[in-house]
């Protein structure tokens, strides 16, 4: 089976938290070449960026089989019932060239999301729907090909079975089962490249709480990963004999790239004596150390921004190297100087073989990218995002989005306006007690 590189061309978003609609779309020229490796996203707070970020993340969800998000979270646009992802990928594999399309539509169902449909429509030489299924009473799923008898025998046990399926059915263990029988040709193709290649290669990195990572964000793609669980670097953390080992290589390899973005400092995970395990077995209680020059001190004493990059270190290795590899970032310049931020964006736009998609707030970034590789959020919810028009070659791109946040210009504004003196009203009148 060949290997094929996976990429995103493009996102389109319906109802997504404050997005009634947006797309990003990487294939510029439309030519069947991804343009861009790198995308930061820019915007007013509160304009729609961290929903691009919750879009990758309901699909690693659906990708992996996982519990999708609570009702709590509120990602469906209020007033509306559902929201609506549509994802277009290609997939190159030498000098073959295919595309696919992935739309999912989603609901809540008592107190979580659930799958309300799905589609997905491959492409050679044009479009052609290679699966529907529409999760009601009926199940209704539909192939591109009429199915033949045995098939139809394999279609009527989904059927049954997609009831207690609350994510994704195409992505499910119950359809990659019965794959080779479901899919032939390119259908196939595209599946297995984005079930067992695309999924595991992306990677979504939201909210860090300080000092408290996932544990997925030491899995180098290459090898088995860790299972999935948090570490709190404050605290000793207990290890299978397996995990020490993988992380303390993960972290290991990592140490020649955080060295080279903070100079000197390496981390280490101490053994700190054998203990045992919840399940009864032997492990290994461990700790995070930081060590600069002679000084070592407990991981959790760096700044929050050193805790940000050396959780992310390994996600961006995996980028720069590995180029079916989509990693997501929200908020990437929290906690980073920003003048670190702009050498790291400018080494992934000319050197990333994968994708890092990323939102900010820092306009250093924006001296650094190329016009193509920025997109910003709009106070228009029906169009949330924009590429600007009408650029010249030698335009500074952080003057001319000041300017435009300012005076306008482009298609949609930018900025919801805000009121220093109204401001200045509001805190004053926050401080004044009801008796005075």
């Amino acid at each position: 089976m060949k290997q094929y590189d996976v990429k995103v061309v493009s996102l389109e978003l319906r109802n997504v938290k404050n997005v009634r609609y947006g797309k990003i779309d990487l294939d510029l020229n439309n030519d069947d070449i991804l343009d861009v490796q790198v995308v930061g996203l820019y915007g007013q707070n509160g304009s729609g960026k961290t929903a691009v970020v919750e879009a990758f993340n309901i699909l690693q969800l659906l990708l992996n089989g996982q519990e999708l998000p609570s009702k709590k979270q509120r990602l469906i646009y209020d007033g509306q019932e559902s929201l609506s992802l549509d994802f277009e990928f290609i997939l190159q594999a030498e000098d073959e060239i295919n595309k696919a399309i992935y739309h999912v539509e989603l609901e809540y169902e008592e107190e979580r999301m659930v799958v309300k449909s799905e589609i997905v429509k491959t492409k050679g030489k044009s479009y052609g729907k290679m699966f529907f299924y529409t999760r009601d009473e009926s199940s209704s799923i539909e192939l591109r090909q009429k199915p033949k008898q045995e098939v139809e025998v394999v279609l009527s046990g989904i059927k049954l079975l997609s009831q207690e399926v609350k994510g994704s059915l195409f992505f499910s263990k119950i359809v990659s089962n019965q794959a080779k029988k479901l899919f032939s040709g390119i259908d196939l193709l595209v599946y297995i490249a984005l079930k067992e290649q695309f999924a595991k290669n992306l990677l979504v990195i939201k909210n860090l709480q300080e000092g408290v990572f996932p544990s997925y964000l030491f899995n180098d793609f290459t090898s088995k990963p860790v299972e999935n669980s948090t570490y709190n670097v404050k605290d000793a953390i207990n290890l299978s004999k397996e995990q020490y080992k993988y992380l303390s290589n993960v972290i290991e390899r990592n140490n020649v790239v955080i060295s080279s973005i903070i100079p000197d400092l390496n981390v280490h995970l101490k053994n700190m004596g054998a203990t045992t395990l919840p399940n009864g077995e032997e492990g290994v209680r461990a700790e995070f150390l930081s060590e600069k020059g002679n000084i070592i001190l407990p991981l959790s004493a760096e700044s929050a921004g050193t805790l940000k990059l050396f959780a992310i270190t390994t996600s961006l290795i995996a980028a720069f190297h590995n180029s079916s590899a989509c990693v997501i970032i929200d908020e990437l310049d929290a906690g980073v100087f920003e003048y670190l931020l702009g050498e790291l964006v400018e080494i992934f736009q000319e050197h990333s073989k994968g994708q890092l998609i990323f939102t900010s707030h820092n306009l250093r970034v924006l001296e650094k990218l190329l016009p193509q590789n920025i997109w910003f959020t709009t106070t228009n919810e029906e169009n949330r995002y924009i590429k600007f028009k009408k650029l010249q070659k030698n335009n500074n791109m952080r003057n001319v989005y000041l300017r435009t946040v300012l005076v306008g210009g482009q298609s949609e504004f930018l900025y919801e306006e805000t009121n220093p003196l109204k401001i200045i009203r509001s805190f004053i009148e926050a401080g004044i007690d009801d008796g005075e």
